[in-house]
């Protein structure tokens, strides 16, 4: 333990940690995933081939980032200037979009969670565009070991005899998953974590040391730069100027304070003051955010950005300890509940220093000096901060005066960070990102700390130093190797002798590109609403020049899809174009079957690849070179129907008036001017009107080629509860409807005095769905 009160190890040992995670977290985390990378780097990228700031404009990919201040920019656009560039490297680059980024993006697995594809042109060596991008990301880990040296030192000058405050403070802020997954990113986040923590470094000293002209000049002058690097940093002026007047009071020299006002003032306008005067001349305010915010605002009134801020919390709080990409990797909830145990612990551990510790230590002077312990704590009427002086966690002299003022101005800048956050997010509800504070970050790893040691007392402080060190550490190489690394790695190869032990047989040549020569399907039957694991095992023959896309259809006997999923391989991480021929690989392939598929009926399974621009299907050749179909069958299905009180059980709510229950067909297959019938049912929940039924026949262009919209009978408030109605609706297909599969689109409409609206489908937990849904498919046959 000794190693903690050694002046220089403690911060040499967590700022290598710290630069082994973050450049860690750098190499598994592909080119421009995290959140609006590739905008911060068309920044950096205008500045050094303009020489200019950007300007906002209508165009979301030339707006690059324009409403930010431009000090982070303006170090990487320095940093990198020196790399050569061709027309190969463009200002406004876009990276090709991975289509099916963000499969089930709530979900903790590693299914399409790329929202890029990533080629050989991102490996080494870097040139060009990668290689800026990557001296842009080394400048944000470049500040983030600034804000870990800086929290290291500004723990130090608050509480020069409690070592472990800063330890913990430190590791609390370096070894969060959030802070490493975008100190190893392209982003102004982490620079304003930088200022902020000289901000909040330069209002300690002045709580320590006083007011000075020196003071002043450091804490406005950290202050401008903040804000120079993003806006809400301005947030920390508040503790700043509670340090002034603190200082002031303490010394009852106010003119002191009046002057150190004046001065940070003063360097700040200077730093700073041309970004308002630019902003009020473009943009007509001084922030320069007017049009930003109009993006995304939009019409929404105030009433509907609140109750959005409100269910972006449980997101926001993620995002305190890790949520990757955009949002779409995000942590198990057991990590979430260890972090908000860990912030209970500390919060409690202050109202244990607050209240109870001042009794016991009453009680055991008492006891000393042999005066008898009424067992009544004695009054004490003054402020909270006066009363910290007789608490053991804030009563250490700092060479200046009580503590408790230092962890005022923390709380104050926690509150400010917090408060200016949460504006934010009732504008712009895209911002519920804890990024958002990082530059209270440091007042918060103290805070935390300081509540931890309200635990303890003594030399035991040093045990909670460590113990917080190694949960943050803990957390942080979980997070890196459990879910980040994983989301973006490549499938493993396999041996072909496992591939005969675990898998099902197969052999399918797809046009010479791939084989397929196994398969897994973790069930043979189940339900509507299940889903079913499909796993492939490939055999790359060739690469391709362009992605070629797989898709895992379930079909029944009359060649309609009951289930899909298309995916690049290696769920967005194994593009053909740069497989290993000969490599044999798995991709498991998770199948949603829809809630309202038509059931009982039995399928099959069938994979194949095909081109998505063109649509075309590769062909499929057996062992002689004949080509037996464009797709491979991989074993049966057997879907059952669910229980429930009509066929094809369901639970459709709409508007949470009515809900359908069920319905039935009276065949699927139909050729162009055929008629079908529809049988839906329903039951009611708070029918308030008469509702119409209307069902759409759908092509995949959106055309429809068949219409059926009428009232539902008898009338829905008529109806009993826990009555089941059922209203037949019949469908006449075009002559001349294109063969193929189409969707039944499906939905309701409230019909009364004051017009008709349709209802909305609102979801188990309450949220809003759509105002229609694709109820199942039906296949027009002939040649129309």
């Amino acid at each position: 333990m000794r190693l903690l009160r050694h002046p220089s190890a403690p911060p040499a040992i967590l700022a290598s940690v710290y630069l082994a995670l973050a450049l860690t977290y750098g190499f598994v985390n592909p080119l421009y995933e995290s959140t609006d990378e590739i905008r911060h780097f068309r920044y950096v990228r205008y500045l050094q081939v303009f020489h200019a700031l950007p300007e906002q404009t209508s165009d979301p990919a030339r707006n690059a980032q324009a409403h930010h201040p431009p000090i982070y920019y303006l170090a990487a656009a320095v940093a990198s200037a020196w790399v050569p560039t061709s027309e190969a490297d463009p200002v406004f680059f876009e990276p090709p979009v991975n289509p099916y980024w963000g499969f089930r993006y709530y979900e903790v697995s590693t299914d399409n969670k790329a929202q890029y594809l990533h080629g050989p042109e991102e490996a080494w060596p870097f040139h060009g565009n990668v290689l800026i991008a990557w001296i842009s990301r080394w400048v944000s880990t470049l500040f983030g070991l600034g804000v870990v040296l800086v929290t290291f030192r500004l723990g130090r000058e608050a509480f020069p005899d409690r070592p472990a405050l800063a330890f913990g403070a430190t590791a609390f802020v370096g070894f969060n998953p959030n802070f490493l997954h975008l100190a190893s990113s392209i982003n102004n986040d982490v620079p304003a974590a930088f200022f902020g923590a000289l901000a909040l470094l330069a209002s300690v000293r002045i709580l320590r040391h006083g007011n000075s002209n020196r003071r002043a000049v450091l804490l406005g002058l950290a202050l401008a730069l903040g804000m120079m690097s993003k806006t809400i940093t301005a947030a920390l002026l508040a503790p700043g100027l509670l340090a002034i007047a603190l200082a002031a009071r303490r010394n009852r020299s106010w003119p002191s304070a009046w002057r150190a006002a004046a001065i940070g003032g003063v360097c700040f306008a200077l730093i700073s003051g041309w970004w308002f005067v630019r902003n009020l001349r473009l943009y007509g305010d001084l922030m320069g955010t007017t049009n930003y915010v109009a993006v995304w605002r939009g019409q929404a009134d105030e009433a509907r950005l609140f109750r959005e801020m409100l269910s972006n919390l449980p997101y926001a709080w993620t995002t305190l300890w890790g949520r990757f990409g955009y949002g779409q990797i995000p942590l198990p909830d057991w990590m979430y509940r260890a972090g908000g145990a860990l912030l209970g612990f500390a919060i409690l551990g202050w109202v244990i220093d607050l209240t109870l510790r001042p009794a016991i230590n009453r009680r055991a002077k008492d006891t000393k000096s042999g005066k008898p312990d009424s067992g009544v704590p004695r009054p004490d009427s003054s402020s909270l901060v006066s009363s910290a002086r007789n608490i053991p966690g804030l009563h250490r002299d700092t060479g200046a005066g009580s503590s408790a003022p230092i962890w005022a101005t923390l709380l104050t800048a926690l509150l400010a960070g917090l408060l200016a956050w949460v504006a934010l997010m009732l504008t712009i509800p895209a911002t519920a990102n804890a990024r958002m504070i990082f530059a209270a970050f440091p007042a918060l790893g103290l805070l935390v700390t300081g509540g931890l040691i309200g635990w303890v007392h003594g030399r035991r402080e040093i045990w909670i130093g460590w113990g917080l060190s190694a949960m943050m550490l803990a957390l942080a190489l979980i997070a890196l190797i459990g879910y980040l690394a994983p989301a973006y790695a490549r499938p493993r190869i396999l041996d072909p002798r496992a591939v005969a032990a675990e898998a099902k047989p197969a052999r399918a040549n797809l046009a010479g590109i791939a084989e397929i020569v196994g398969y897994r399907v973790s069930a043979a039957q189940g339900l509507p609403g299940e889903a079913v694991d499909v796993t492939v095992y490939w055999q790359p023959l060739a690469t391709t020049g362009t992605p070629v896309t797989v898709f895992v259809h379930l079909l029944d006997a009359d060649g309609i899809v009951i289930a899909q999923r298309d995916t690049y391989p290696g769920l967005g991480n194994y593009l053909t174009t740069a497989w290993r021929p000969s490599a044999i690989f798995a991709d498991t392939y998770r199948v949603f079957i829809p809630d309202t598929a038509y059931a009982p009926d039995s399928a099959d399974w069938h994979v194949g690849l095909y081109d998505a621009t063109s649509g075309a299907r590769l062909g499929v050749f057996d062992t002689s070179g004949d080509q037996v179909g464009d797709s491979a069958g991989l074993g049966s299905f057997t879907l059952n129907a669910r229980p429930g009180d009509a066929p094809n059980a369901t639970a459709v709510n709409f508007g949470g008036k009515i809900q359908l229950i069920g319905y039935q067909l009276d065949r699927r297959a139909v050729a162009p001017g055929e008629k079908f019938t529809l049988t839906a049912y329903w039951r009611a929940i708070a029918p308030e009107s008469d509702y119409w039924a209307f069902g759409h026949v759908v092509a995949p262009d959106g055309s429809s080629w068949s219409i059926s919209d009428s009232v539902i009978l008898p009338p829905a408030t008529q109806w009993k509860g826990g009555d089941v109605i059922a209203e037949a609706r019949t469908f006449t297909l075009a002559p001349g409807t294109p063969p193929g599969l189409y969707d039944l689109d499906f939905g309701v409409t409230r019909v009364d005095a004051n017009g008709q609206d349709r209802l909305i489908i609102l979801a188990p937990d309450g949220h809003q769905v759509d105002d229609h849904f694709p109820l199942t498919k039906i296949r027009v046959t002939g040649g129309g």
